[in-house]
């Protein structure tokens, strides 16, 4: 009876202990968690891109907005007679001092308005340009400017250019982001997502990505970036335009990384004779920042009948003296 009853003590005991390790476990976890994405970041698993912003262009109707507003931003969002857009493009060029919350919306909204009938899409692309220029020197809520800016970024309905400059401008808001982890981590995400996407922004959402952190001082996760710069370099599949630029793109990147394991690649692309010119190019210069003697001595040994190709081998480092 006393030895049964002995058995079940220990037993229960053992029991107790394991659960007290358990707790003790998912407490050191938590902690631990705590520990690693303390001062505002986020776990890899929980981060999302931008948001579609909640913003939307005014109606023609609300035409008594510019009773709000001063004069110069009155005629620079048009609502002052009939200005031509590189007249009013002119106009924020010359803005100055602090803009109110309510004139700050105002140009919030502009950003969204797409091109009228008739209306000059390299013009207003310029505009909209400018419009964020303006923004970029105000006191600005950067999460609603970065929502604004992805909004127009993924908008596959408005011009290529101007969804360039969008994308532009958000690697500014990255940059002006300075400690808000999260709002950093949410534009990056947004890069990536455009880049998923393998539309006509792909080359500059790759493009993008390396911008956003060009001396990897920052400790982005850049793995994405690499894929990608790997996966272009070795595909021999040409789908026009949209190739070459990407493979530009990705000679770059690997130059100014110094991605010695794309020598191989880039040195095969620099000696193609029926490759584009540019992307020759991009590869001449991107071998020339590795620096590798064996592969400048093999680019020696080229010559080319056409100029640019021709300019971008004498633009290499020139061989050490003996």
């Amino acid at each position: 009876m006393m030895l049964e009853r002995a058995k079940r003590f220990w037993r229960e005991r053992r029991l107790m202990l394991l659960a007290a390790g358990c707790v003790l476990a998912a407490g050191s976890l938590w902690l631990l968690r705590e520990n690693v994405f303390r001062g505002g970041a986020t776990p890899p698993s929980m981060v999302r891109s931008l948001p579609l912003t909640d913003l939307h262009p005014r109606e023609s109707s609300e035409s008594n907005r510019g009773e709000i507003l001063r004069p110069d931003l009155t005629s620079a969002l048009g609502l002052s007679g009939e200005l031509t857009t590189n007249v009013r493009t002119r106009e924020l060029m010359t803005i100055r001092g602090q803009l109110s919350p309510d004139e700050l919306e105002e140009l919030l909204r502009a950003l969204l308005v797409t091109p009228g009938k008739g209306d000059s899409i390299a013009a207003m692309s310029t505009w909209f340009h400018e419009v964020a220029n303006v923004l970029h020197r105000q006191p600005v809520d950067l999460q609603v400017f970065s929502e604004v800016l992805a909004t127009v970024a993924r908008d596959v309905n408005r011009d290529a250019t101007t969804r360039d400059y969008a994308l532009q401008h958000l690697r500014r808001a990255w940059e002006s982001a300075g400690e808000n982890n999260s709002l950093r981590r949410a534009i990056e995400a947004t890069f990536e997502e455009l880049l998923a996407a393998r539309g006509a922004l792909y080359p500059t959402a790759l493009l993008s990505l390396h911008l956003l952190d060009p001396d990897q001082r920052s400790g982005m996760d850049l793995s994405t970036m690499n894929f990608e710069v790997r996966s272009i370099l070795t595909d021999d599949v040409d789908t026009g335009d949209a190739s070459v630029r990407s493979r530009m793109v990705a000679c770059r990147i690997s130059g100014e990384r110094g991605m010695d394991d794309m020598r191989v690649p880039l040195l095969k692309l620099a000696k193609n004779e029926s490759a584009h010119a540019l992307e020759r190019m991009s590869a001449i210069a991107a071998l020339g920042r590795i620096g590798d003697p064996s592969d400048l001595d093999v680019l020696r040994t080229l010559t080319s009948h056409d100029p640019r190709i021709a300019g971008a081998l004498r633009h290499l480092p020139r061989p050490p003296k003996n």
